[in-house]
């Protein structure tokens, strides 16, 4: 028998499932069938795509999360081979959320603060203990294969930290970031397909000027929304302008103020913003006020996330 009829017949695309997890499902149920035996080395990833009827990076993301659980190694030059020993006991009795900073700021904020109470209450449910910590608490030392992980919009630059957890904790998830090299599952909005949704609807109400302003640019959701803002104009024919990111939300990133307002009144103003996050909208709505420009129709703006207060400002987000 050929390496690759090992595989089966390729992938039934009729699911509801994702591609990627009916991949994982694949491989995993050939290594427990002992179809390839601890040690041994599967297939090229190619091999693996072609032999299952889907792209390399499906078959790439589906190989990376079974790396992350164990299941699989990874010899860099050599290829991808079943591991030698069994993966951890998955018997969970506490899910930590790491933060990269301080994690009050993710239980105020409107997209995460959401998520981490229905993650509360859900480790409530199953009888877990929870508790959201920044990423250089003293209490991460303690960590073991019975800790669930879920790192909270972590940046790539912590990728270490986050590899240095995953190597003693029982389970990982990323939660709000999906770096395209990140080996653990993520959970996450489309940002990329939600900003290119923004700049269509604005060019088909007839806006061709139309800006992107973002906040914290190392974050993968800026970067995605930018990405997604950033094609779907070249796709329309349209000139994009150069991303602007607020550092601070707090009100005193002055000069990403002053940047803004440049932008509003120089040689090229927009006539419309796609603004990246519910608190950069409110950012740029203060400072058209500054300017005495309406909302609309001087200026036409939509934004990523949809708090329930945007109904109560001046002029009101619908």
């Amino acid at each position: 028998m050929s390496p690759l009829a090992r595989f089966g017949d390729p992938l039934d695309r009729s699911s509801d499932k994702p591609t990627h997890l009916l991949v994982r499902e694949r491989l995993e149920q050939l290594v427990r069938q002992g179809v390839y035996d601890p040690g041994s080395q599967l297939p090229s990833e190619p091999e693996i795509a072609a032999a299952l009827g889907v792209s390399r990076m499906t078959a790439n993301r589906a190989i990376l999360a079974l790396v992350a659980d164990g299941i699989l190694e990874r010899s860099k030059g050599r290829g991808t081979f079943v591991s030698q020993s069994p993966p951890r006991s998955k018997g969970l009795r506490r899910v930590v959320g790491v933060a990269n900073e301080d994690p009050s700021y993710a239980w105020e904020d409107f997209y995460f603060g959401v998520l981490l109470s229905s993650l509360s209450r859900a480790c409530q449910q199953q009888g877990l203990e929870f508790a959201v910590l920044d990423r250089l608490h003293p209490a991460l030392d303690q960590i073991d294969d019975a800790t669930g992980v879920v790192l909270i919009a972590f940046p790539h630059s912590q990728q270490a930290v986050a590899r240095d957890l995953a190597d003693r904790a029982g389970r990982v998830v990323a939660l709000g970031c999906s770096w395209d090299d990140f080996l653990w599952p993520t959970v996450d909005s489309d940002n990329i397909l939600g900003a290119a949704l923004a700049v269509e609807h604005l060019a088909g109400l007839g806006h061709h000027e139309i800006a992107y302003v973002g906040a914290f640019p190392e974050d993968s959701n800026s970067q995605d929304r930018w990405r997604g803002y950033e094609v779907q104009m070249h796709l329309r024919g349209l000139r994009p302008y150069r991303p602007l990111f607020f550092h601070r939300m707090d009100g005193s990133d002055e000069r990403t103020d002053g940047l803004v307002m440049d932008l509003l009144t120089g040689p090229r103003p927009p006539s419309a913003i796609f603004a990246g996050g519910a608190e950069v909208a409110l950012r740029i709505t203060a400072l058209a006020r500054r300017l005495d420009m309406r909302l609309p129709p001087a200026l036409s703006l939509v934004a990523s996330d949809e708090p329930s207060y945007f109904s109560l400002i001046e002029p009101a987000l619908s």
